[in-house]
Protein backbone atom coordinates (compact mmCIF):
# COMPACT_ATOMS: atom_id res chain seq x y z
CA UNK A 1 0.00 0.00 0.00
CA UNK A 2 1.26 3.38 -0.56
CA UNK A 3 -0.62 7.04 0.18
CA UNK A 4 0.15 10.77 -0.64
CA UNK A 5 -0.30 14.13 0.20
CA UNK A 6 0.68 17.12 -1.78
CA UNK A 7 0.05 21.01 -0.68
CA UNK A 8 0.65 23.66 -3.58
CA UNK A 9 0.82 27.05 -1.89
CA UNK A 10 0.68 30.04 -4.46
CA UNK A 11 1.87 33.66 -3.41
CA UNK A 12 -1.17 35.66 -2.96
CA UNK A 13 -3.63 33.35 -3.11
CA UNK A 14 -6.56 32.74 0.22
CA UNK A 15 -6.26 29.37 -0.50
CA UNK A 16 -3.90 26.30 -1.21
CA UNK A 17 -4.44 23.42 -3.40
CA UNK A 18 -4.12 19.88 -1.75
CA UNK A 19 -3.72 16.41 -3.09
CA UNK A 20 -4.27 13.04 -1.54
CA UNK A 21 -3.59 10.01 -3.42
CA UNK A 22 -3.78 6.36 -2.13
CA UNK A 23 -3.07 3.07 -3.94
CA UNK A 24 -2.78 -1.03 -3.44
CA UNK A 25 -1.33 -3.92 -4.72
CA UNK A 26 -2.23 -7.36 -4.19
CA UNK A 27 -0.03 -10.59 -5.42
CA UNK A 28 -2.52 -12.64 -7.11
CA UNK A 29 0.27 -15.37 -8.12
CA UNK A 30 4.07 -15.34 -8.28
CA UNK A 31 3.40 -13.43 -11.51
CA UNK A 32 0.73 -11.79 -10.89
CA UNK A 33 -0.44 -8.53 -9.19
CA UNK A 34 -4.22 -6.80 -8.77
CA UNK A 35 -3.89 -3.05 -8.57
CA UNK A 36 -6.10 -0.56 -7.58
CA UNK A 37 -5.57 3.21 -6.77
CA UNK A 38 -7.61 6.59 -5.94
CA UNK A 39 -6.51 10.14 -6.22
CA UNK A 40 -8.64 13.23 -5.53
CA UNK A 41 -7.83 16.87 -5.30
CA UNK A 42 -9.66 19.94 -3.48
CA UNK A 43 -12.24 22.23 -5.59
CA UNK A 44 -8.72 24.90 -5.58
CA UNK A 45 -6.92 22.67 -7.40
CA UNK A 46 -9.30 21.71 -9.53
CA UNK A 47 -9.94 25.11 -10.80
CA UNK A 48 -6.54 26.51 -10.50
CA UNK A 49 -3.92 24.36 -11.05
CA UNK A 50 -5.07 21.89 -13.70
CA UNK A 51 -6.33 19.02 -10.94
CA UNK A 52 -8.64 16.47 -11.26
CA UNK A 53 -11.75 16.11 -8.67
CA UNK A 54 -11.25 12.57 -8.15
CA UNK A 55 -9.93 10.03 -10.84
CA UNK A 56 -9.81 6.17 -9.79
CA UNK A 57 -7.90 3.16 -11.69
CA UNK A 58 -7.82 -0.26 -11.82
CA UNK A 59 -5.72 -3.08 -13.52
CA UNK A 60 -3.61 -6.40 -13.45
CA UNK A 61 -0.15 -6.90 -14.31
CA UNK A 62 1.25 -10.15 -15.10
CA UNK A 63 5.01 -10.62 -15.94
CA UNK A 64 6.08 -13.27 -18.52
Amino acid sequence: MSAGYAVTDIDNAADKGTSFGVAVAYMLSKRTTAYAGIRADNQFAVDNLGGVKNRFGVGIKHSF
